[in-house]
């Protein structure tokens, strides 16, 4: 696996409903497609709107439905989008889980949520592109999540992104639709994460203050980005394509991760 995606999922970026567009985001969404175009054949994606306990779910099924888990946008439920899904994918990462000694196991309970398919409108709008969803299992610690993100890659070949959703800042009590910037340690935090993405120093995340981490409250957790450290290995690198935020309560963030040449 050569290539990953953290992207953000909020139905406003589909549909702003009054507010301005997210046009930062939406173009760098659509950047990421252009690149792999003709090369990605097949995405695993991450959401947090897909959520389990005791371990992680996989979808095995060629048709998996779209789900609509929201409310307040009703334009967007006119929207489908329904890629096929990816079974000999979920069977291999299935298989490959169980011999690493893993949580996880298939389920037909869910399907792709807008945590996947909003951002996937914008990489790949034609939704011809296999997809393989796979929960979060928010309380699992982050050496499961690390150990799950290997076990991706070493199921994926070059023809096969990860792609993980959410935003760094979550604070959505905060939200109340006035324009105003996130709490400084929140901040603090994204910037942190975003350096840790585009060095490629995964190891920075055990030392991530845990006073940042509790003012962003990133989405889905913060064990999340672990699954993205394991995945990407030593050899991918963050492009950092886009930074935009909401009303101070969530940040979108849209990093690309490509394989960097080994050093000569």
């Amino acid at each position: 696996m050569r290539s990953m995606l953290y992207a953000p999922n909020t139905p406003t970026l589909i549909e702003p409903m009054g507010g301005p567009r997210h046009v930062a985001s939406e173009a760098a969404l659509r950047q990421v497609g252009a690149a792999w175009a003709g090369r990605i054949r097949t995405l695993v994606v991450m959401s947090p709107h897909f959520a389990t306990r005791g371990g992680f779910g996989v979808d095995p099924r060629p048709d998996p439905p779209q789900i609509f888990d929201f409310y307040g946008f009703p334009e967007i439920y006119r929207q489908p989008y329904r890629p096929p899904g990816a079974p000999e994918l979920a069977r291999a990462l299935l298989a490959a889980a169980d011999r690493a000694g893993l949580p996880v196991a298939a389920t037909d309970r869910w399907g792709v949520d807008h945590g996947a398919w909003v951002p996937l409108r914008h990489v790949f709008p034609a939704a011809d592109v296999p997809v393989l969803v796979v929960s979060v299992a928010a309380d699992q610690p982050p050496e499961v999540f690390f150990r799950l993100g290997q076990v991706i890659r070493e199921v994926a070949d070059d023809s096969v992104a990860f792609v993980l959703t959410g935003s760094i800042i979550h604070r959505l009590d905060l939200w109340d639709g006035r324009d105003k910037t996130a709490p400084a340690a929140a901040e603090a935090f994204r910037r942190r994460l975003l350096t840790i993405m585009a060095e490629g120093r995964w190891a920075d995340l055990d030392r991530v203050p845990a006073e940042e981490i509790r003012a962003a409250a990133p989405e889905g957790g913060f064990a999340v980005y672990y699954a993205l450290a394991g995945a990407a290995g030593s050899d991918l690198r963050g492009t950092v394509l886009a930074q935009e935020g909401e009303f101070g309560a969530a940040s979108l963030d849209t990093v690309q991760f490509e394989a960097v040449a080994p050093a000569a």
